[in-house]
């Protein structure tokens, strides 16, 4: 029986969400600007920003999967091999933004920014990651007890805390704590991965192949209500209650494509390439962005939108498949 581990339909979802945090951050400059194409008063840039919101989640609910394709291992060990595995990528990466962005001007501020993801504006998603292992052995054990009761306290409260931030920023509810970076405004996401390991995921892939033609359409319209909504609402971040339904259908789409394209093996091997750099991708990236956009032909319009992505995107796979080979190569001298 093939291993859950090296399922090929995960590698495209895990592509396609990474796809999805590039597109937010390449998109996010140009959601306000003025267009001659709109739909329903909202630019293309407005509309993708907001339909690859699941991106972070899809994330979250990658992670809490793999934890459970290898064996189980006492808290400890765990915790080492987890924490030293992401924890020094992004201490680095963290002090490399800080200087990016501040020059060497000054170092106040750099240890809350260390503690709570904030030297960039992606890196909160780690910190969040390195919370949900902490807690992981915590998790695991109640999921194997009580696998639905334990499913549905985690998306409850991450419910109650997403909605807390809603009222919080409309000012009906007092702000101030600082929940968009804490574990359980997001744990029903890993948590949600986790419960699905109790599932058969080489029939649910296929069954997901063969009602593309339905879930496709379902996953359309749940996107541009989601946009739409947006737009109303005037709230464009990744804390929604319908993510927790827009987010799975997704999942379910991903799946389905993953099982319709697995086996033509070049595409198989692209997949898996771009899969084992997403970590690497994803933490260079926005500084790319970042060294584009002060070029003026980055910077107007729809076209320079576009050309912004197919610039950065393949300028982050060579960058993060650089670092990795460094990193490859200082390990095994180590």
């Amino acid at each position: 029986m093939e291993r859950k581990n090296r399922m090929p339909e995960l590698d495209y979802v895990r592509v396609l969400a990474m796809l999805g945090v590039v597109t937010i951050h390449v998109t996010g400059a140009f959601v306000y600007q003025d267009s001659a194409h709109t739909l329903a008063g909202m630019n293309l840039a407005f509309l993708l920003n907001q339909i690859v919101r699941f991106a972070v989640p899809m994330f979250m609910i990658l992670s809490g999967l793999s934890l459970g394709f290898g064996e189980r291992r006492s808290p400890g060990i765990f915790w080492k091999t987890r924490f030293f595995k992401l924890l020094p990528p992004y201490l680095v990466w963290s002090l490399l933004y800080w200087c990016f962005y501040h020059r060497f001007a000054h170092w106040e501020g750099v240890g809350s920014a260390l503690l709570w993801g904030t030297a960039a504006t992606h890196l909160y998603f780690i910190v969040i990651t390195l919370q949900f292992y902490l807690l992981y052995p915590l998790l695991r054990s109640l999921t194997d007890r009580w696998p639905l009761q334990t499913l549905l306290g985690a998306l409850g409260l991450s419910l109650l805390c997403q909605q807390y931030i809603f009222y919080a920023g409309t000012g009906f509810l007092p702000g101030g704590l600082p929940l968009w970076e804490l574990l359980p405004t997001w744990v029903g996401y890993f948590v949600f991965g986790m419960a699905l390991h109790a599932w058969d995921l080489s029939r649910l892939c296929r069954w997901c192949g063969r009602s593309l033609p339905f879930l496709i359409p379902m996953a359309a319209l749940s996107a541009l209500f989601y946009a739409y909504e947006s737009r109303l609402t005037g709230s464009l971040d990744s804390i929604k209650w319908q993510l927790f339904f827009y987010v799975p259908l997704l999942l379910l789409v991903f799946l389905g494509i993953g099982a319709r394209m697995k086996g033509n093996s070049r595409m198989d091997g692209a997949v898996a390439f771009l899969a084992g750099r997403s970590q690497s991708i994803f933490f260079c990236h926005v500084m790319l962005l970042e060294c584009l956009r002060k070029l003026p032909m980055f910077n107007g319009g729809t076209r320079a939108m576009l050309l912004t992505f197919l610039v950065l995107l393949p300028l982050s796979i060579l960058v993060a498949w650089g670092l990795d080979r460094v990193t490859a190569a200082v390990k095994r001298r180590t």
